[in-house]
């Protein structure tokens, strides 16, 4: 299977007019692509796994519907797969995780969906850039034509890039980057967006089941590769700003989110401040059934600069739980914090 963001994984699955039989030929299928494929399958017992969904009690008096939908998640949890999802009948559902989802959490939740804070940039202390990271996609019918796919990525990336060169220049001693309301979205806007901060260079490799199934994504002269393959084009062409790095992580900082903070690891003068990331790390797969259904699962994870592989969250450098104040970013715990690092390293 050939990897990367463009190659999603399509297999068109044949349904029967029964619909307990076109059923399991949807969970049959699930789990045939996920034992070959997810990059957690051989952590799990594939026989026994079969047979506790044979005979689960839990779903044996759920109509056929449920029972799948259930059981689906039931795989997924097994799997430790929180990154998964699977979409059927204008529906998601994910694995049943017992994360912990606060009253915070729903706050800053509120901040994220409000463009005012989500994409915002400013200048702290007159010499410290700060860029709110928002959270960008595409649908994923998009990936059906790469060049129109790589078209829009670049747009997109151009466009939030133009809004931090505002407050990025030469004068800049620092770079608060700010992943607190980014929910995820396409890694490649948000990384060929930070060419600026992130110079040419490795950004991380996506490591798959074996040495065919890994790749490199790389920065030159500001545009985005896997491994050859164009995937995000800015042409930034000046030179790295900021010698410093505070990065800012949050409880929903996610996917794209956490996988573009992972592109700082391994590099001088960076430190990660707050509290530990969603845990969406992974690379996924996208699976299309011929009826419009259709699942992805997690078949890659990151290996990053500081050859370290990220399973699941992001932990920070410097905990800093709470506090946060988007409405006033001189009241923002997390924010000192970072323009105290700013001050106080060499």
């Amino acid at each position: 299977m050939r990897s990367g963001i463009f190659n999603l994984l399509i297999i068109v699955s044949l349904f029967t007019s029964i619909n307990c039989q076109a059923q399991t030929s949807t969970l049959d299928t699930f789990i045939s692509v996920l034992e070959e494929n997810s990059i957690y399958g051989k952590e799990v017992n594939w026989s026994k796994l079969k047979k506790e969904l044979m005979h689960a009690e839990q779903f044996a008096s759920l109509d056929s519907t449920t029972r799948i939908i259930s059981s689906i998640q039931f795989i997924y949890q097994k799997l430790n797969d929180r990154h998964g999802s699977f979409f059927y009948n204008g529906k998601t559902y994910k694995g049943q995780f017992n994360d912990h989802f606060s009253k915070a959490d729903s706050t800053i939740l509120s901040y994220a969906l409000d463009e005012k804070y989500a994409i915002r940039t400013t200048i702290l202390a007159d010499r410290y850039a700060y860029i709110c990271i928002p959270s960008p996609s595409i649908p994923t019918s998009v990936f059906d034509n790469e060049l129109e796919a790589v078209k829009i990525l670049s747009a997109m990336g151009k466009q939030l890039q133009n809004i931090y060169l505002e407050v990025l220049n030469e004068n800049i001693e620092g770079v608060i980057i700010d992943f607190r309301l980014s929910l995820g979205g396409a890694y490649p806007i948000l990384i060929s967006s930070l060419a600026p901060v992130l110079g040419d260079g490795i950004i991380f490799q996506m490591q798959g089941l074996d040495a065919l199934n890994t790749s490199t994504v790389k920065l030159t002269k500001g545009n985005l590769y896997e491994d050859d393959r164009l995937i995000a084009q800015t042409d930034y062409n000046g030179s790295k700003i900021g010698s410093k790095v505070a990065i800012l992580l949050g409880p929903l900082t996610s996917s794209a989110a956490e996988q573009s903070a992972i592109a700082f690891k391994g590099r001088k003068n960076v430190k990660y401040i707050g509290e530990n990331s969603a845990g969406y790390l992974s690379m996924t797969s996208l699976f299309n059934f011929s009826n419009g259904n259709y699942f992805t699962y997690s078949s890659k994870l990151l290996r990053a600069n500081d050859q370290k592989v990220y399973k699941t969250f992001l932990k920070p450098d410097i905990e800093v739980i709470g506090g946060d104040n988007f409405e006033d970013l001189y009241a923002d715990k997390k924010v000192i914090r970072a323009l105290e690092w700013f001050k106080n390293s060499k």
